[in-house]
């Protein structure tokens, strides 16, 4: 099981734990992408960003930034839909036994 928690508020997310077990791991594939691109976009907006902090490791992933004021409106745009897409995940009937999504500062 893979816990994501979203703060919206200081664009931070986090996921804990594997999201599959088994021989299927197509679940923690689709988590695993989605994740993996939001550091991507992160690291190619270096530029529009005060602070950030990316820690990726076998089952756990950490993404922290702080956006440059003007540039606040692109960076939640960037995370939101990415968040989307594990909203996503975490409401499917069959991937939502191994992804749970918690988010705070708003509502998806």
């Amino acid at each position: 099981m893979t816990k994501c928690k979203f703060d919206m508020t200081n664009f931070d997310l986090e996921c804990v734990g594997h999201a599959s077990e088994g021989e299927d791991k197509s679940i923690c594939a689709a988590l695993t992408s989605l994740v993996l691109t939001l550091a991507f976009n992160v690291d190619l907006a270096a530029e529009l960003l005060e602070e950030k902090e990316v820690k990726i490791e076998s089952g756990y992933y950490h993404i922290r930034v702080k956006p440059k004021e003007d540039a606040r409106d692109q960076i939640e745009y960037l995370f939101t839909t990415i968040v989307n897409g594990i909203y996503m995940l975490s409401e499917d009937p069959e991937s939502s036994k191994h992804i749970t999504l918690e988010v705070i500062g708003s509502e998806i």
